[in-house]
This record gives C-alpha cells, structure tokens and sequence, in this order.
C-alpha cells in the first residue's frame, strides 16, 4: 500500500450496513434526541484497478453523545473480523473505520483524531467516514470522509468518493429505519442520479396544458382523477388533480377551484405529501370571492391539523383542531363542528389534560345532535346513534366511570 489514497469507492452494501447499525443508536422513530449517542465500527476493503473500495462493514460499539474511542478490546475485535473475511477472500483488509456525529456535525474531533492516526499508522491509505443523521437532505447523503494529512499529524481533510451499485432501493434500505420519508430518499436518488424509482410524485414537474377553455378542462380532469383513485392509481390521480387546480385557478369558477384545492390537499395529506398540501391550504386562506370561506378555511385547518398529529406536534394538532370548529360554526356546518371537537378531545387526552377532554368530547356530543337535526346530514340516523354512543363511552371513560361493552350492529 503506497499511501496515495487511489479513487474511493462506497459500494452499496457497505453503506447499509453502516448505516443501519448507526440507526440503532440515533433515529427520528424510535429514540429521543437527548438519548442519541454515537456510534462506530469497521470497514473493509479491497484495492484493485478500479480504486480502494469499500465492499463490506461491520458495526463495532456505541459511545457517549458526544464520542466514541478505539479500545483493545475493539482492536482484538477488529483483527478477528478480518481474519474471517480473509478466509473467504484474502484481498480483503480493514481498511478504515465509520462512526456517527448524530445531531452534532460532520467533522473530526480531537478523539476522532486519535482513532484515524490509529488506521493510518496500520494502513497508510486508511479512511474515516462520519454520518449525521440531521444532515441528510434532498441534495446531501449525510456522510463525508476524512484522512489525516499524515499518521501523525492533528490535520484532516476531505476524501471525494465514488458510489458503486447504489439504486434508489439502497437509500430506502439504509434510511428507512432512520426515519427519512420516502420523498426525501427520492430526491436525493435523482440528486445522486442513481436509479430512481417509479411512483413519487414531483409537484413542481407537472407540466400544465395549454387550453383556451380552462374551465371545461379544468372539470374534465377532476373527472379523470377521480376515476384513477377508485382504481387505485392514487400517483396519477395527485397528477391530474394537480393539474385540474393549476388550470382552475386562472378562471371565475372559485368556488370549484377551492372544492378540487382542498381534495388535493386532502389526498396529499393521506399519501404524505405534506408540504404540497400545506401550499395549497395556504392559498385557499388568500382566495378572494369565496362563497363559504370560513367552511373552506374550516377543512383547511383540519387537514393542518392531521399533518401535526402526524409529526407529533399534538398541542399545535389541537390548536388547528379548534380554528376549524370556530369556522365550521360561522358556516353552520355541525358535522364539521363535532368532527374538529373530537379531534381535540383527542388531542387533549394525548397531553393528559383530561378536564379539558372531558370538555370537547361533551361539545362533540352536541354537535352530533345537532347535525344530525341538520337539513342535509351527511350521515343516516342509526349511524349518528353509533356515533353518539361512542362519544358517551369516551366522555365515560376520561371522566374514569366504567361504560358496558358490546358491538353495535348497523343495520
């Protein structure tokens, strides 16, 4: 091994190994930021014609939140590791070492320091990678790597690498278990332009048809979405849905642009598309003329609230829950009313402020009455009974009175 690092390449194995192993320590699922910790193991190597690649890893052992050091103990670890990939293939070598900087940054620390001086002095030729999970985006796969300027020296910089046999299915393999959406993985498969999957949809790529009659168009597609979603195509739906409210936004016909606005808010919603519905609500909130505006803020504000929940921000989920039962009451909507004040009941049982529960799952109760008297109810009358009795089994049991068991039939 001469020293003069050849062309670094990250084969896609490897890299899901690492980053998997470094999830189980740090991630946006399962642990608690103030409990993430770092995380390090080994990499193995090959040189060939092709460069110094990356072919395999192992994961090693976890450390503080803020470092993680190279004992003898993990050095016995590391020979013995070796020694049985040697076996398989002896052009096989430990040929550097990986850990995680989990909301801290990508850079070397004084112990990290001390650990690569401890690769290069083995291996002139070996590397450090380092991973923050907080990083990652669109356009960044949240590693770098780093060698000394010498075995000896406390200075570091930056090793450009090459990606071999990566696929948009290697990025869902390695971040899924971190927490990263699937649209975030998307983008960053055609930032790498690795090969990209088929079915995410891109917004912003949309091309939109010219037409001298906007309206009619603008209808047709709405048709033509909604056919796509009873067969189940929900991608292609989004498209066309997308392009129905582009068009329609340029015509008189508000209040159909604001129906086909909050659909598509609705089923960007349930497909995770949050930040497309959060544009389109947003809109709505500005469009001018509309005939029931406070009903149309009113969804809005309830499609906010499902995207909060989903992040769990449930104080901020229950906030939207209840703007959109003040809007639904200017416009008279009680199913709207007993839809939002069950939802912040829930809320507020979620933060442990029963009284508060209590409160709403009572206003709730008398929602439903009250849109079940309503002139157009949404729902027939036994199912409005159901719906009641399950909010007197809640209003039950937050205030911790025992409600009799049993199935209601709907007949």
């Amino acid at each position: 091994m001469s020293g003069v690092l050849k062309n670094l390449v990250l084969e896609a194995n490897a890299f899901v190994k690492m980053i998997r192993f470094m999830s189980e320590f740090a991630n946006f699922t399962t642990i608690p930021q103030p409990n993430w910790v770092e995380a390090m193991g080994i990499m193995f190597c090959k040189e060939t014609a092709e460069g110094y690649i990356i072919v395999d890893a192992e994961g090693l052992t976890s450390g503080t939140t803020i470092a993680v050091e190279t004992s003898p103990q993990h050095i016995a670890q590391i020979v013995a590791s070796e020694e049985r990939r040697q076996a398989k293939d002896k052009r096989v070598f430990m040929g550097g070492w990986f850990h995680s900087h989990p909301g801290l940054g990508i850079f070397y620390s004084g112990t990290d320091i001390n650990n690569q001086s401890y690769w290069q002095q083995n291996n002139p030729n070996g590397v450090g990678m380092v991973f923050d999970l907080t990083k990652l985006s669109p356009n960044f796969l949240g590693i770098r790597f780093f060698r000394l300027d010498s075995a000896n020296s406390s200075n570091y910089f930056e090793v450009d690498y090459l990606l071999k046999d990566f696929t948009e299915d290697t990025l869902i393999d390695a971040f899924s278990p971190i927490g990263i959406d699937a649209k975030t993985i998307h983008q960053l498969a055609l930032f790498l332009n690795i090969e990209a999957k088929e079915g995410v949809v891109e917004f912003d790529k949309i091309k939109i048809p010219e037409t001298d009659d906007p309206h009619g168009l603008g209808k047709k597609y709405i048709e033509v979405a909604e056919s796509l979603l009873k067969e189940g195509d929900t991608n292609k739906c989004l498209e066309k849905y997308r392009i129905s409210t582009s068009l329609l936004e340029k015509t008189d016909a508000i209040d159909l642009y604001a129906d086909a606005a909050l659909r598509l808010a609705e089923l960007c919603v349930y497909n995770e598309y949050f930040g497309t519905a959060q544009q389109l609500i947003e809109k709505l909130s500005i469009t001018p003329h509309l005939k029931d505006k406070s009903y149309v803020l009113g969804k809005g504000e309830i499609l906010l609230g499902y995207i909060a929940d989903f992040e769990k921000k449930t104080g901020e989920a229950q906030e939207h829950y209840e703007k959109a039962r003040k809007y639904f009451e200017l416009s008279k909507f009680y199913e709207g009313c007993y839809l939002a004040s069950d939802l912040s009941a829930g809320a507020f049982w979620k933060l442990s402020e029963w009284d508060n529960s209590i409160e709403y799952f009572k206003k709730a109760r008398e929602y439903a009455d009250r849109a079940e008297k309503s002139d157009h109810p949404k729902n027939t009358k036994k199912m409005w009974n159901v719906i009641k009795k399950g909010l007197d089994q809640k209003i039950k049991s937050a205030e911790g009175e025992p409600f009799p068991s049993g199935v209601e039939k709907i007949a």
